[in-house]
């Protein structure tokens, strides 16, 4: 069943996501040593499309922001795929 159709998790047993493009800003310079935190939050899931908006922040300071796409696969198929 497509993601979309799902009202629970995302992955069932059997399927897994691969990603399939990420586009990232850098906003601002953190020194060695910071902490730096990362956020995804999916914004769209389109068939086994599924879209994500990234963030990192130090502390309260935003440093990336972007999007990152994946798409739900079948592992055994995908395996297959790669013998």
């Amino acid at each position: 069943m497509p993601p979309s159709m799902r009202s629970g998790p995302i992955s069932i047993p059997g399927e897994s996501a691969v990603g399939t493009a990420v586009n990232v800003r850098h906003l601002a310079p953190t020194p060695v040593g910071r902490l730096v935190t990362g956020e995804a939050e999916v914004t769209k899931v389109d068939g086994r499309q599924i879209e994500f908006a990234v963030r990192a922040a130090e502390g309260s300071k935003e440093i990336g922001a972007g999007s990152h796409s994946r798409v739900v696969i079948d592992v055994a198929k995908f395996a297959r795929r790669l013998e």
